[in-house]
């Protein structure tokens, strides 16, 4: 097992930062360990029959929607910061 880098913290890191502060390879594993806490709270049965797309969708699948915003505030983000 190799040991994981050392983490990439910005100086003077604000609010208002955007994506060109943050170093490749640190935001990459943010990304990464972000996601994967998302990813592995869903359980299967919430990606079976498109219960996403049910009435009871909040309750259907709850971290399915979790990720799936996620992924929308950070395209938002990335595009504002572009």
């Amino acid at each position: 097992h190799e040991t994981p880098p050392k983490p990439i913290i910005p100086k003077g890191l604000m609010k208002n930062s955007n994506v060109l502060d943050i170093e490749g390879l640190e935001m990459a594993r943010q990304m990464c360990l972000q996601e994967f806490e998302l990813c592995k709270a869903i359980n299967p049965r919430e990606l079976l029959a498109r219960s996403w797309k049910r009435e009871d969708l909040l309750i259907s699948s709850p971290n399915l929607l979790k990720m799936i915003d996620r992924f929308n505030q950070f395209s938002s983000w990335v595009s504002y910061s572009v």
